[in-house]
């Protein structure tokens, strides 16, 4: 499915790109990348909001279900981006969160 989807990227987008690989987790602005169910299950956070990393809208594919789910275009996925950091801001400040592995706004390791 990479490979099909690699077709329609240019030669440097490409070079942004990643199969799936065991224990390889969602990482924020690759043009494509494909994740292993099993790994997005073992993620600290949801996809949903771990996508909130990467400067540029999104879209899953979710070839088990055959799902497809995008974020908001640019201005709209910006915004939702931006509310959602300060969100995550005001909660660390105020204590309602501990700063530690498990709310890491990504999966990195």
């Amino acid at each position: 499915m990479i490979n099909t989807l690699a077709l329609f990227l240019s030669a440097k987008e490409r070079n942004r790109s990643s199969h799936a690989r065991k224990h390889h987790h969602y990482m924020p602005d690759l043009y494509l990348q494909g994740v292993l169910a099993k790994d997005l299950e073992e993620m600290n956070l949801r996809i949903e909001l771990a996508i909130l990393d990467s400067n540029q809208p999104t879209t899953l594919v979710d070839m088990s279900r055959l799902v497809v789910k995008r974020t908001p275009l640019y201005k709209e996925y910006h915004r939702l981006r931006s509310n959602y950091h300060t969100a995550l801001f005001t909660k660390l400040q105020h204590g309602f969160i501990q700063r530690n592995t498990k709310t890491q706004m990504n999966d990195w390791k």
